[in-house]
Protein backbone atom coordinates (compact mmCIF):
# COMPACT_ATOMS: atom_id res chain seq x y z
CA UNK A 1 0.00 0.00 0.00
CA UNK A 2 2.77 2.45 0.94
CA UNK A 3 4.63 1.76 -2.31
CA UNK A 4 1.49 2.47 -4.40
CA UNK A 5 0.80 5.79 -2.67
CA UNK A 6 4.44 6.78 -2.98
CA UNK A 7 4.46 5.83 -6.67
CA UNK A 8 1.25 7.79 -7.40
CA UNK A 9 2.55 10.88 -5.64
CA UNK A 10 5.90 10.58 -7.44
CA UNK A 11 4.14 10.39 -10.85
CA UNK A 12 1.89 13.34 -10.03
CA UNK A 13 4.78 15.47 -8.84
CA UNK A 14 6.72 14.73 -12.05
CA UNK A 15 4.11 16.75 -13.95
CA UNK A 16 3.90 19.61 -11.47
CA UNK A 17 7.36 20.02 -10.00
CA UNK A 18 7.27 22.96 -7.62
CA UNK A 19 6.08 25.72 -9.94
CA UNK A 20 6.41 28.58 -7.45
CA UNK A 21 9.86 30.08 -7.26
CA UNK A 22 11.64 33.14 -5.96
CA UNK A 23 11.61 35.59 -8.80
CA UNK A 24 14.90 37.35 -8.02
CA UNK A 25 16.89 34.74 -9.90
CA UNK A 26 15.07 35.05 -13.23
CA UNK A 27 15.70 37.61 -15.94
CA UNK A 28 13.93 38.01 -19.29
CA UNK A 29 10.83 36.35 -17.89
CA UNK A 30 7.08 36.56 -17.81
CA UNK A 31 5.86 36.03 -14.30
CA UNK A 32 2.49 35.73 -12.65
CA UNK A 33 1.46 35.90 -9.03
CA UNK A 34 -1.70 35.00 -7.20
CA UNK A 35 -2.89 33.47 -3.98
CA UNK A 36 -3.54 29.85 -4.96
CA UNK A 37 -3.49 29.81 -8.80
CA UNK A 38 -6.11 27.11 -9.02
CA UNK A 39 -9.41 28.96 -9.34
CA UNK A 40 -8.10 32.42 -8.74
CA UNK A 41 -9.58 35.36 -10.57
CA UNK A 42 -7.08 37.72 -9.00
CA UNK A 43 -3.83 37.10 -10.84
CA UNK A 44 -1.19 39.70 -11.61
CA UNK A 45 1.29 39.45 -14.48
CA UNK A 46 4.58 41.23 -15.05
CA UNK A 47 7.83 41.16 -16.97
CA UNK A 48 11.38 40.99 -15.66
CA UNK A 49 14.32 42.79 -17.18
CA UNK A 50 17.53 40.93 -17.95
CA UNK A 51 18.79 41.96 -14.51
CA UNK A 52 15.71 40.51 -12.78
CA UNK A 53 13.88 43.78 -11.98
CA UNK A 54 10.11 43.47 -12.26
CA UNK A 55 8.22 45.83 -14.54
CA UNK A 56 4.49 45.87 -13.91
CA UNK A 57 1.44 47.99 -14.65
CA UNK A 58 -1.32 48.43 -12.08
CA UNK A 59 -3.54 51.13 -10.56
CA UNK A 60 -0.36 53.01 -9.57
CA UNK A 61 0.83 53.10 -13.18
CA UNK A 62 3.98 51.59 -14.57
CA UNK A 63 6.45 50.51 -11.90
CA UNK A 64 9.89 48.95 -11.88
CA UNK A 65 11.29 47.44 -8.71
CA UNK A 66 13.34 44.63 -7.30
CA UNK A 67 11.68 41.27 -7.05
CA UNK A 68 11.28 41.07 -3.27
CA UNK A 69 7.82 42.60 -3.44
CA UNK A 70 6.50 39.65 -5.41
CA UNK A 71 7.71 36.97 -2.99
CA UNK A 72 7.08 33.79 -4.90
CA UNK A 73 5.48 33.60 -8.30
CA UNK A 74 5.09 31.43 -11.37
CA UNK A 75 7.41 31.55 -14.31
CA UNK A 76 5.27 31.56 -17.47
CA UNK A 77 8.14 31.73 -19.90
CA UNK A 78 11.73 32.88 -20.12
CA UNK A 79 13.69 34.05 -23.15
CA UNK A 80 17.16 32.55 -23.63
CA UNK A 81 20.35 34.57 -23.13
CA UNK A 82 20.78 35.69 -26.75
CA UNK A 83 17.48 37.60 -26.47
CA UNK A 84 18.66 39.71 -23.53
CA UNK A 85 19.52 42.90 -25.38
CA UNK A 86 16.46 42.77 -27.64
CA UNK A 87 14.20 41.96 -24.65
CA UNK A 88 15.42 44.98 -22.66
CA UNK A 89 15.19 47.32 -25.67
CA UNK A 90 11.65 46.22 -26.52
CA UNK A 91 10.61 46.59 -22.88
CA UNK A 92 12.11 50.07 -22.68
CA UNK A 93 10.25 51.14 -25.83
CA UNK A 94 6.92 49.92 -24.43
CA UNK A 95 7.59 51.61 -21.09
CA UNK A 96 8.15 54.95 -22.85
CA UNK A 97 4.59 54.95 -24.16
CA UNK A 98 2.34 57.47 -22.38
CA UNK A 99 -0.55 54.99 -22.10
CA UNK A 100 0.91 53.30 -19.01
CA UNK A 101 0.05 56.01 -16.48
CA UNK A 102 -2.03 55.47 -13.35
CA UNK A 103 -4.68 57.71 -14.91
CA UNK A 104 -5.08 55.41 -17.92
CA UNK A 105 -5.36 52.23 -15.84
CA UNK A 106 -8.66 50.34 -16.03
CA UNK A 107 -9.08 47.15 -14.01
CA UNK A 108 -10.94 45.36 -16.81
CA UNK A 109 -9.72 46.96 -20.05
CA UNK A 110 -6.25 48.49 -19.65
CA UNK A 111 -4.35 46.57 -17.00
CA UNK A 112 -1.27 44.42 -16.29
CA UNK A 113 -2.40 41.90 -18.89
CA UNK A 114 -2.67 44.63 -21.54
CA UNK A 115 0.84 45.79 -20.70
CA UNK A 116 2.39 42.33 -20.99
CA UNK A 117 0.57 41.46 -24.20
CA UNK A 118 1.61 44.77 -25.79
CA UNK A 119 5.20 44.04 -24.82
CA UNK A 120 5.08 40.50 -26.20
CA UNK A 121 3.65 41.56 -29.55
CA UNK A 122 6.41 44.18 -29.91
CA UNK A 123 9.05 41.61 -28.91
CA UNK A 124 8.24 39.41 -31.92
CA UNK A 125 9.27 36.24 -30.08
CA UNK A 126 7.73 33.31 -31.97
CA UNK A 127 4.69 31.52 -30.55
CA UNK A 128 4.66 33.71 -27.46
CA UNK A 129 4.22 36.89 -29.49
CA UNK A 130 1.74 35.24 -31.87
CA UNK A 131 -0.44 34.10 -28.98
CA UNK A 132 -0.22 37.57 -27.39
CA UNK A 133 -2.24 39.04 -30.27
CA UNK A 134 -5.35 37.55 -28.63
CA UNK A 135 -6.09 37.83 -24.91
CA UNK A 136 -7.97 34.54 -25.01
CA UNK A 137 -5.37 32.60 -26.99
CA UNK A 138 -2.52 33.73 -24.74
CA UNK A 139 -4.51 32.79 -21.67
CA UNK A 140 -5.39 29.35 -23.06
CA UNK A 141 -1.88 28.53 -24.25
CA UNK A 142 0.29 30.00 -21.51
CA UNK A 143 -1.61 31.02 -18.38
CA UNK A 144 -4.20 28.26 -17.90
CA UNK A 145 -1.77 25.32 -18.24
CA UNK A 146 0.71 26.88 -15.82
CA UNK A 147 -1.83 27.98 -13.21
CA UNK A 148 -3.56 24.60 -13.40
CA UNK A 149 -0.27 22.81 -12.67
CA UNK A 150 0.48 25.22 -9.85
CA UNK A 151 -2.99 24.73 -8.38
CA UNK A 152 -2.54 20.95 -8.42
CA UNK A 153 0.84 21.22 -6.75
CA UNK A 154 -0.41 23.60 -4.06
CA UNK A 155 -3.48 21.45 -3.44
CA UNK A 156 -1.34 18.31 -3.14
CA UNK A 157 1.08 20.11 -0.84
CA UNK A 158 -1.75 21.30 1.43
CA UNK A 159 -3.35 17.84 1.57
CA UNK A 160 -0.07 16.18 2.47
CA UNK A 161 0.59 18.77 5.16
CA UNK A 162 -2.99 18.51 6.47
CA UNK A 163 -2.57 14.75 6.94
CA UNK A 164 0.70 15.12 8.83
CA UNK A 165 3.07 14.16 6.06
CA UNK A 166 6.46 15.71 6.47
CA UNK A 167 7.34 18.07 3.64
CA UNK A 168 11.10 18.12 3.07
CA UNK A 169 12.63 20.72 0.79
CA UNK A 170 15.66 19.58 -1.14
CA UNK A 171 18.41 22.14 -1.44
CA UNK A 172 19.32 22.38 -5.09
CA UNK A 173 22.22 24.31 -6.11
Amino acid sequence: MKFTIKKCIKNLIKDIISPKMPINIRGNSLVIEGSDYYNSMDLHIGVTTSSGAIVEFDKNGLRRHRSGQWGQCLLLDQAPGPWTEHWDKALLQICKQKCWSAKSYSEHKHNCYSFVLTFLVSLNYGNLSSAARSRTTFCEKFIVPRTTSAGKYISLYRKLKEHDFYIHRNKTG
